[in-house]
């Protein structure tokens, strides 16, 4: 039984047919078109498509791309509506920081101090011919928060483009500090007429437009605002009775425009 087994396993079983694997008759070669973006990776194995892109984003940042905005500049403030006849044009002075969101939206704090003088003309015929017109100074002050947004214009017009149009709107508070000449007030001692002096502090919303000159490679603007101060000032002097024949139909109220150059740094 020994003997016989290996010849019965040899005629009993069927040798397995060899499996013969398909052969590529048209003699082409698949490549492997898979790129990885492993930032460790040589730089070969990136997708060329990616690379382009990637590079024109960052070229394109540098050209017109904002992360911080510092600056430094002045202006005219010019007042309208009734204060017109106690408040003349004046300066301000301020700074202004611009944290952008992303590259076209910012938030944008400012505070700026300032100088007017007054102008009062005397109402009352029997002081008029020693004082015709009291006059004085009056410190001027804001200080608020807003955003700043850059419409995108790059694409359809280069000119427009260059001078970075941008868009503000926010809220401050505005606050005059005056005085009334002292000389003026003496001179109508005897006639015991109240100092009309006072300060007056108020909320207001400004909204304006400007533009962004650029020159040393985009690192520093020249700016342009125009910008409207809706201010709420009272329209009356808490030191003043609505009777006092010099000060008492004095009208508080008004509005402020101003026109500023600034120096931005761009960081």
């Amino acid at each position: 039984m020994l003997v016989l087994a290996p010849l019965y396993n040899s005629f009993g079983q069927e040798t397995p047919a060899e499996v013969i694997p398909p052969v590529n008759t048209t003699g082409d070669v698949t490549e492997d078109t898979q790129h990885y973006s492993d930032p460790f990776s040589p730089i070969s194995q990136f997708d060329p498509d990616q690379i382009d892109e990637e590079e024109e984003v960052t070229e394109r940042f540098y050209d017109f791309g904002r992360l911080v905005h510092i600056s430094l500049g002045g202006g005219i403030a010019q007042p309208t509506g009734p204060m017109v006849n106690i408040y003349n044009v004046g300066w301000m002075i301020g700074t202004r920081f611009t944290y952008f969101l992303d590259w076209d939206l910012g938030i944008t704090f400012h505070a700026n101090i300032g100088r007017s003088s007054m102008s009062i003309i005397n109402p009352n015929p029997i002081t008029y011919n020693i004082v015709p017109e009291f006059t004085g100074t009056a410190t001027l002050f804001n200080m608020g928060f807003g955003i700043k947004f850059y419409p995108n214009f790059q694409d359809i017009s280069k000119s427009i483009a260059w001078l970075n149009p941008s868009i503000l709107l926010g809220m401050e508070v505005f606050m005059i500090n005056d005085r009334i000449n002292e000389q003026d007030l003496e001179d109508l001692k005897t006639y015991n007429i109240n100092d009309p002096s006072h300060r007056a502090t108020a909320p207001s919303v400004f909204m304006g437009a400007g533009v962004d000159i650029p020159f040393l490679r985009n690192v520093l603007y020249l700016g342009l605002e125009f910008m409207y101060h809706l201010s709420f000032f009272p329209s009356t002097n808490y030191r003043i009775d609505a009777n006092d024949p010099h000060f008492g139909q004095l009208d508080y109220s008004g509005r402020f425009f101003s026109y500023n150059i600034q120096f931005i740094w761009n960081i």
